[in-house]
């Protein structure tokens, strides 16, 4: 079980099955680091932990500073994914040590080799769950209907 951080690559890969590759990346704090991500059985999808790159683990207590720290390592990553064979990418988005909302993630320096860049987006998606239905004892009364 994971939520959504750390722990989620690992959760994802024993459940579906797949492999793991890494890069050399940027911490949240610019030094190069050894990060890796995960191939789904597919081969066509990929799962990145921010917290892989960018996470608070990267970081030492006294170094943090969230807002000097970069979601870069995490964009480098996901370019990695893709020169991988990823078609997809699914970013497990827990742990960050960064407050830049992901903005240094969705502008790598490179894209992957052979891309002319287009198709690129980033995009996030919210949704609440459906209300749940309040449960009471009184009996539902039939609509009115207008005459």
């Amino acid at each position: 079980m994971a939520d959504g951080g750390e722990g989620t690559l690992a959760a994802l890969l024993t459940a579906l099955g797949g492999s793991t590759g890494g890069a050399s990346v940027s911490d949240p704090l610019g030094r190069a680091v050894r990060a890796g991500f995960g191939l789904l059985e597919d081969g066509a999808t990929a799962v990145v932990e921010v917290a892989e790159a960018s996470g608070l683990g990267r970081v030492a207590e006294g170094e943090r500073d969230a807002e000097a720290a970069s979601s870069r390592g995490t964009g480098e990553l996901i370019v990695a994914a893709v020169e991988g064979g990823a078609q997809v990418v699914l970013v497990a988005a827990g742990g960050s040590a960064t407050t830049d909302g992901g903005l240094a993630r969705s502008r790598p320096s490179t894209t992957p080799a052979g891309s002319t860049g287009r198709g690129w987006s980033c995009c996030a998606t919210c949704a609440r769950p459906s209300k749940p239905r309040r449960l009471s004892s009184r009996p539902r009364r039939a609509p009115m209907r207008r005459r």
